[in-house]
């Protein structure tokens, strides 16, 4: 899973709306869905169940949403740390 399928779902999860979620990542409500759908194929499991007032998180998506959130975060710090260690070490 690549960290864009990671930031795709936290999206979904905080705007509970595929059309609100697809704007505010730039892109079309389609390829959105077409992305969640490749996600959920690749986990095997349905993360969002559809409806006329939006979408709701499954209980394995609401789980899914939280670890996306945690390992998003985590390669944050990462980059941050890696960052302030300063320098190109690529030869050492």
């Amino acid at each position: 899973m690549r960290e864009e399928d990671l930031i795709t779902i936290i999206a979904l999860h905080d705007n509970q709306n595929i059309t609100k979620a697809a704007e505010s990542l730039y892109m079309s409500q389609p390829t959105l869905t077409k992305q969640l759908r490749r996600i959920e194929n690749e986990l095997g499991v349905q993360l969002v169940v559809r409806s006329n007032r939006g979408i709701s998180f499954t209980p394995q998506g609401e789980y899914c949403a939280e670890r996306a959130r945690a390992i998003v975060g985590e390669l944050a710090d990462m980059r941050r740390e890696l960052l302030a260690m300063g320098g190109d070490n690529a030869d050492q």
